[in-house]
């Protein structure tokens, strides 16, 4: 009990001095503070498209089969995996080369001509760093072709107390920046039809900024 007694008043005082924090200096509540909060967040995690591999005695990073064309079914699976990959070559992202595809037909598996794509050191160095990575995608290769910048705070909650962090929910709107010259290739829509659009306009988002003995951060960066 004793314990209890005396932690109380020091988590309340705690408290009371984070909130009094809040309103000056560095750690002040304010459209431009959390502006700038919320564009060095993204400016490390960037706008990406998860890429496919393929694992093969050759050394290629992913490998496509060259479909017959003149089929229906043959046309769809070339534009949504060769196409988009070929343009990624010819854009300097990756290199290409002649090899054989695996095609899997029932129970069977049959040898067929195919592209191999390797990654240029370009290619890799527009890959999510690891430690940026996350949700579902957290274990696959992502291809970053730009980044959320936000143009406007639109509102921001009140600064408060929630179990002990001080939070504050902000809205904003944001635009896609510094976007790789490979995304903006038609061929490439075919694999990932949403950059188009998304790219083109200005979005609207919400996200929590939390108080840290550093300052505002971004709920996912809090220690």
């Amino acid at each position: 009990m004793q314990n209890t007694k005396w932690k109380m008043p020091f988590l309340f005082t705690g408290t009371v001095l984070m909130l009094s924090a809040c309103s000056s200096g560095t750690n002040k509540a304010s459209d431009v503070s959390f502006r700038s909060v919320l564009n060095a967040y993204y400016a490390n995690h960037k706008d990406c498209v998860g890429l496919p591999t393929t694992k093969n005695e050759n050394g290629f990073f992913y490998i496509a089969e060259i479909a017959d064309s003149t089929k229906p079914l043959g046309a769809q699976r070339n534009d949504r995996d060769l196409k988009p990959f070929l343009a990624l070559a010819a854009a300097g992202i990756m290199t290409v080369e002649d090899t054989q595809a695996t095609r899997k037909a029932f129970s069977r598996t049959e040898k067929v001509p195919g592209k191999g794509f390797k990654l240029t050191d370009v290619g890799k160095s527009l890959l999510l760093a690891g430690k940026y990575k996350r949700g579902f995608s957290k274990g696959e290769p992502q291809l970053c072709y730009g980044q959320r910048v936000v143009d406007e705070i639109i509102n921001f909650t009140e600064p408060a107390d929630i179990r002990g962090v001080i939070v504050s929910k902000v809205k904003y709107t944001y635009n896609v920046g510094s976007v790789e010259d490979w995304a903006k290739l038609p061929d490439v829509y075919l694999r990932y039809p949403h950059i188009a659009a998304y790219i083109a306009k200005t979005t609207e988002d919400t996200d929590d900024l939390l108080l840290s003995k550093n300052g505002w951060v971004h709920f996912t960066e809090f220690k």
